[in-house]
């Protein structure tokens, strides 16, 4: 467990000790599943104000379709989830091109 996580620490409280000693944190989630607003409420709860997430691009945007006609699913990706009224997420891209 170490510096980070108390050792008595359970699994549902990883992300409120996490957020206390960081001030972001990628998700590798977003990249299998675009999380529910019951999910993105729970993150926006857990965190103090100014901690951020940075999503992945889900696998469908960045993979399978290559970015390649991904309109549709990245503006549903990149929507503010509802009731939201201040950002937790940080977005970015890294293309690597041949």
């Amino acid at each position: 467990m170490g510096k980070i996580y108390p050792s008595n620490a359970k699994d549902k409280d990883f992300l409120y000790h996490y957020t206390r000693q960081f001030n972001t944190i990628e998700l590798n989630m977003t990249h299998y599943q675009i999380p529910s607003d019951d999910t993105i409420d729970r993150w926006r709860d857990t965190a103090p104000e100014g901690f951020k997430y940075c999503p992945k691009w889900p696998q469908i945007i960045s993979h399978d379709a290559q970015l390649l006609n991904v309109m549709l699913p990245a503006d549903e990706f990149v929507r503010e989830p509802r009731g939201s009224n201040q950002s937790i997420f940080v977005l970015s891209m890294v293309c690597l091109c041949a």
